[in-house]
């Protein structure tokens, strides 16, 4: 499997990620005029820089299915290397949901152990696109596994596929991604006992070209794209929206 971290104008990323990364030999994907050296004293030891969102990820894509192997992505915003896995021999099923009291919490679960995890679902399930759970609340668990269910972009790992994420896009791009997934194979492996918080709001990264007018553009985009009746508008959050790969057309 090859590993990148997507990062832009987060030169500490590196240092705060150590533990979490824990030995794997990733390379940090930098979007234009960051301090390169910044990084690589932070701990980066390779680094390719002048990227754009897209651009980084179809370049770690295309980098991975070169040599036939899994591409995993993580976003360089992890906080506190708050990452918890639920392993599903931890689980009891009752009419109420998953038992509470049978939980059982691995703290600070590293990037390896999640990714072979994912990976093992892909292979089980024979579908290409797999990654963790959007929420950091355990408490909101009803299925150790989703098949229709958005992925998001802060921690995933794809097979070898000929997608790509949209170069039209400069947001939302995941919600894009696993639309093309579902729609092309039928599924994808969303591992909702798998929880890890990212910032989103921190400094840096997406949050810099962040804005109203650019994520109505990529909303209205992938309406277009997909229809109104598989991209709607978040109920309650403004510039959000929610995905029901349920009415896609080749379902």
């Amino acid at each position: 499997m090859r590993y990148y971290v997507i990062s832009h104008q987060r030169p500490e990323a590196p240092l705060l990620m150590e533990k979490f990364l824990n030995g794997v030999d990733a390379v940090w994907l930098l979007g234009k005029n960051n301090d390169v050296e910044a990084y690589a004293k932070n701990g980066a030891m390779r680094i390719v820089t002048g990227l754009s969102l897209m651009e980084a990820r179809n370049f770690a894509l295309n980098e991975s299915f070169s040599e036939n192997e899994p591409c995993c992505q993580i976003s360089d915003d992890l906080v506190k290397e708050r990452a918890y896995i639920f392993t599903k021999s931890h689980f009891e099923r009752s009419k109420f949901g998953v038992s509470h009291a049978v939980m059982k919490e691995t703290p600070k679960a590293k990037l390896k152990d999640i990714s072979e995890d994912i990976h093992t679902g892909l292979k089980e399930l024979n579908f290409k696109l797999g990654g963790i759970s959007p929420t950091t609340n355990p408490m909101s668990l009803r299925n150790l596994v989703c098949m229709k269910n958005f992925i998001l972009g802060d921690l995933f790992v794809c097979l070898p596929t000929h997608l790509r994420f949209d170069m039209n896009m400069t947001l939302k791009e995941d919600y894009d991604f696993t639309l093309q997934h579902v729609n092309e194979y039928g599924g994808v492996v969303r591992c909702d006992y798998i929880f890890a918080q990212f910032g989103h709001k921190t400094a840096g990264g997406v949050k810099d070209i962040r804005n109203e007018e650019r994520e109505q553009q990529n909303i209205l985009y992938l309406k277009s794209k997909w229809g109104e009746e598989v991209v709607k508008d978040s109920a309650t959050r403004k510039n959000e929206i929610r995905i029901n790969c349920k009415r896609l057309k080749s379902e």
